[in-house]
């Protein structure tokens, strides 16, 4: 591959001009140039040509030299001539390195030049192998001395070989042994399907496969540690599972990085005795292909020390592009994080001010593209392209606040610029996320193409102080998000109080989420003092807007089309006023209106504009309109077409007399939305690829046998395990157990902010036949315990078996109470007969003789699958209950 080169000759093209007339430095780098050369560049020579360098440090090395001992009050600009230059090291830039206000140090292209700084090196010499693939020997990895985990060839992120080649395997089961050092193995059930897949893998190889998890909004990869494949499980190592977020059944995943899994064009492997794989795409011929394998994984890091006063500042980066960086897997992979904010960034800042990135480029990348992380203020990032990431695009802020007020990042400038295709090694990345920052702005930014969150404000869980005051989030385009890939996401997403943050003038669509979640705006816990409007939100899966908690957010003059499930949904019923909800315009032809529990959410709704295209019935919460605005909900509010003038095209715009601007609806322009600029600018990001939405199939049904005989005393199960941590508890504990050694131990607590706190879940997939559960239990006095099965395929869910024990009583719903001997274990066998919506339920104290019920409805009649199995304490007070020897088995009807 050629590349153009303005710099012809030495003589002509390259030189360094520093006087105290001119007051300016000029330093060339050229493809062609010599890092020896920078001896010339001396101050008795300033009025002489001198070499081009050829690398980025060696021109930094010069400005400092030039500069030595005296104020950086001189103008700098290193010009960068086009081509192609292999950077082997990260360009450190401190103090020193800094210009002053209007007297800027410059990096940038030539005029007319695009020069691309790559971190990885070209891989040759390829030969056929077998099968269609392809191989050839690299030295440095067998040597033990270089190796990487992602390739790309002709531009492309090449997929490391993996199976299933799409969509998922899912777990069985998943158990959890804790060991010192806060590290836990995880014991994986495998269906035999999943087990065939690794056959023929040597226990040497085995250890180099990786597991990719996928559970809710996290992402966890780990190294196999073993295999026993007569009895179909996997062992994992490292942390302990999030109680929140752990494993379950049902959980999808993959293995990649085996021969054994190289069985598709496009896919490569890499194996430890430097033989490198790649099965070409049809039509690629290896003798033509460029193949790129990266080294370095950071371009630039700057670097400065506020505590000692020295402050990076005053450098810009113009028209240059960074592309081929690596991430490499530590020994124990990566353990889950929200929004994988422990993963670097190619280009990281600490202790910087007035640092500007313009026009430059960012890609085939296997971290985040920037971070903008400690003690960084008035930086730019402006018309950037930012592509092919592993994670994310851009971080601002740090995940703990700061200690001094000079440490804090703040006043970050994200504006016009371009990112799409990310997550592909981190699907729980962002595209653009801020910590704990303040009066940011993130505006007419093109963002798309992700697995999850486009833009994430805040990282304070609840009502606490947070920085993170004063973002702006306005007039962003953020389409395509999600793919059915994670859960429990949105377009953008707020954390904590926010005070001033705005979010405005957004177009947003084709959000989707894996199972729940999935939502355009989307305020979760502890939001506040939010304001959302003139936003365009349209094909979500879940919600055009959602707010889990938070306070005196103001969603006002949005409009919101064609949710899947549901168009509005609040979860959380708090004292204080969780939101205002007015002037905007709901849209849908399916769906439900409302999910959560509206009519009991503290929120003020008022001139609303709402229409079924459809001509289906309105539910207000159960409620009629009528009913709704006799609550004092939406009392001025409508239900009535809004006239847009082309709702095939999606854009926002009304009809003249369209009732919504009797409400005081404002009208705006959605193609505000998004970058400016250039006309190849905006085609630039008009024609960036999405994929198409491929839904995964349902999980196998699953088994469950949970006897709690092999964790560790104090361990949760690897269900899902929801507590407060104020006295509450779940953990196994040997005090008592009604077969074995072991039982569950649930200790509730008064004064725990929700009144179902704790609760222990069990996840399952039976669509259909019948399923059996079984379970032990010893109840002390004072319980309140709820047990249920949901279905979530109709929001917010649809409860199926009920039962309680309050009181020292079985109420089932219908019947009447029956007293239960208390600190005695109870078996309890519940059989469900789905396709009928019945189910029965037998319990025989120990000792006594069984009782049972037989072929009771279901509690809703529109439950028809069991997903969610609950156990639920509801005392509010100090109480403990047991539980033993959980089963749960699903049979097709014939």
């Amino acid at each position: 591959m050629t590349h153009r080169c303005p710099v012809t000759s030495i003589a002509l093209a390259v030189m360094l001009v520093v006087s105290a007339h001119t007051a300016a430095v000029t330093v060339y780098v050229s493809p062609n140039g010599n890092d020896a050369w920078s001896g010339m560049y001396d101050k008795p020579n300033l009025d002489k040509s001198n070499g081009p360098l050829a690398t980025l440090t060696a021109a930094r090395d010069v400005i400092r030299k030039l500069r030595a001992g005296e104020p950086n009050e001189t103008p700098v600009r290193i010009i960068v001539a086009d081509g192609i230059y292999t950077m082997t090291q990260t360009l450190e830039l401190t103090a020193l390195d800094s210009g002053q206000p209007q007297k800027p140090v410059v990096y940038q292209a030539a005029t007319g030049a695009k020069p691309v700084f790559s971190g990885g090196v070209a891989v040759t010499n390829w030969q056929p192998h077998q099968n269609g693939i392809w191989k050839t020997h690299l030295p440095e990895v067998a040597g033990g001395t270089w190796y990487f985990e992602q390739l790309f060839v002709d531009g492309r992120r090449a997929v490391r070989a993996r199976t299933p080649n799409e969509f998922y395997h899912y777990m069985q089961s998943v158990r959890e042994t804790r060991m010192e050092n806060d590290r836990a193995i995880q014991t994986i059930k495998l269906h035999p399907d999943t087990t065939a897949a690794l056959a023929g893998i040597d226990e040497k190889a085995l250890k180099d496969v990786q597991m990719v998890a996928y559970h809710k909004w996290d992402v966890t990869r780990k190294f196999l540690r073993d295999l026993d494949a007569p009895r179909n499980v996997m062992r994992i190592e490292g942390g302990p599972m999030k109680s929140w977020n752990p494993m379950t059944a049902d959980t999808p995943f993959f293995f990649e990085n085996a021969m054994a899994f190289l069985d598709t064009p496009g896919e490569w492997f890499l194996a430890r005795d430097g033989w490198l794989y790649y099965k070409p795409l049809p039509g690629e011929d290896m003798a033509k292909v460029q193949v790129i394998a990266p080294r370095l994984e950071q371009f630039i890091r700057i670097q400065g020390s506020p505590a000692d006063g020295q402050i990076v500042e005053h450098i810009q980066f113009k028209g240059l592009a960074f592309e081929h960086g690596q991430y490499l897997s530590g020994p124990d992979g990566f353990e889950p994080a929200q929004a994988a904010v422990q993963i670097g960034a190619a280009v990281h800042a600490d202790g910087a001010r007035n640092i500007v990135f313009e026009d430059c480029r960012i890609a085939h990348i296997g971290t985040y593209a920037m971070w903008f992380r400690d003690a960084c203020t008035t930086c730019t990032v402006r018309r950037c392209h930012i592509t092919d990431t592993g994670a994310g695009g851009i971080k601002i802020g740090s995940t703990a606040i700061a200690a001094n007020l000079a440490d804090q990042t703040s006043h970050i400038l994200v504006d016009n610029n371009i990112l799409h295709a990310m997550g592909y090694l981190f699907p729980c990345a962002v595209g653009v996320w801020i910590g704990h920052s303040p009066d940011n702005i993130i505006t007419h930014n093109e963002i798309a193409d992700l697995y999850y969150t486009a833009v994430s404000v805040g990282w304070r869980w609840g009502y606490d102080h947070s920085p993170a005051k004063r973002n702006r989030i306005d007039y962003n385009y953020l389409h395509h998000i999600g793919y059915g890939v994670l859960s429990d996401m949105g377009a953008v997403y707020t954390l904590g109080p926010s005070e001033g943050t705005t979010v405005n003038h957004n177009v947003i669509h084709d959000v989707y989420a894996f199972s729940y979640g999935g939502w355009g705006l989307y305020t979760d816990e502890g939001s506040s003092n939010i304001e959302m409007a003139y936003n365009l939100v349209f094909r979500t899966k879940t919600g055009g807007f959602h707010q889990h908690y938070g306070k005196d957010n103001h969603i006002h003059n949005n409009i919101f089309i064609d949710s899947e499930l549901a168009q509005l949904q609040a979860t959380r019923v708090e004292e204080h006023l969780s939101f205002i909800f007015d002037k905007n315009i709901i849209y849908f032809e399916k769906g439900a209106l409302l999910s959560g529990p509206w009519d009991r959410v503290r929120v003020q709704m008022d001139n609303n504009c709402y229409f079924r295209a459809d001509g289906g019935t309105f539910d207000f919460a159960g409620k009629t309109f009528e009913e709704w605005q006799k609550l004092g909900r939406d009392t001025h509010s409508v239900i009535a077409d809004p006239k847009f003038t082309d709702i095939t095209k999606l854009d926002g715009k009304l009809a003249a007399d369209s009732p919504a601007f009797k409400l005081g609806f404002k009208a705006f322009k959605a193609d505000d939305a998004g970058v400016y600029g250039p006309m190849d600018w905006v085609r630039l990001a008009r024609s960036i690829p999405v994929k198409p939405l491929k839904i995964a199939p349902p999980p196998p049904p699953v088994a469950i046998d949970d006897d709690f005989e092999d964790y560790a005393p104090g361990v949760a199960p690897a269900a899902e395990n929801y507590v407060e941590n104020k006295g509450d508890a779940i953990g196994v504990t040997a005090d008592t157990a009604a077969t074995g050694k072991q039982s569950l131990k649930i200790q509730d607590a008064a004064g725990l902010s929700q009144r179902y706190n704790p609760h222990l879940v069990y996840r399952c997939n039976y669509p259909d036949g019948t399923a059996d559960c079984s379970f032990d239990l010893k109840v002390t006095d004072g319980c309140d315990i709820v047990i249920e099965g949901r279905d979530y395929n109709k929001p917010p869910y649809q409860t199926g078996p009920n039962l309680s024990i309050r009181d020292g009583q079985l109420h089932i719903p219908g019947k009447p109470p029956v007293a239960l001997p208390a600190d005695t274990w109870i078996h309890f066998q519940l059989h469900l007969a789905l396709e009928q919506q019945q189910w029965s339920i037998t319990w025989t104290p120990a000792g006594q003789t069984p009782q049972s019920v037989e072929k009771m409805p279901m509690l809703s009649k529109d439950f028809h699958a069991l997903q969610w199995v609950g156990f639920i304490s509801n005392a509010d007070k100090a109480t403990t209950f047991y539980l033993d020897n959980f089963k749960l088995y699903h049979k097709i009807t014939p």
